[in-house]
């Protein structure tokens, strides 16, 4: 496989490090090299509430509306 090739799979931290995630197995997950890109350009390191609002605000059904909720 190149190593640009698009759908090579890339690790991808689901909490970021710089918003205190780590390096676990947990906060790891494998996705498409194109994904990850794509993820990164649209919301950078941005946190879950950021994201939902680019969701709501720019990319889904104008009659809907993304919301997070922190597990307890």
């Amino acid at each position: 496989m190149k190593a640009n090739d698009p759908h090579q799979l890339t690790r991808h931290h689901r909490k970021p490090r710089c918003q205190g995630g780590d390096d676990s197995d947990d906060n790891i997950i494998k996705v498409p090299r194109n994904k990850h890109e794509a993820y990164h350009l649209l919301f950078n390191e941005g946190d879950p509430e950021y994201i939902a609002k680019v969701l709501t605000e720019i990319w889904i059904d104008p009659e809907f509306e993304v919301r997070i909720v922190r597990k307890m």
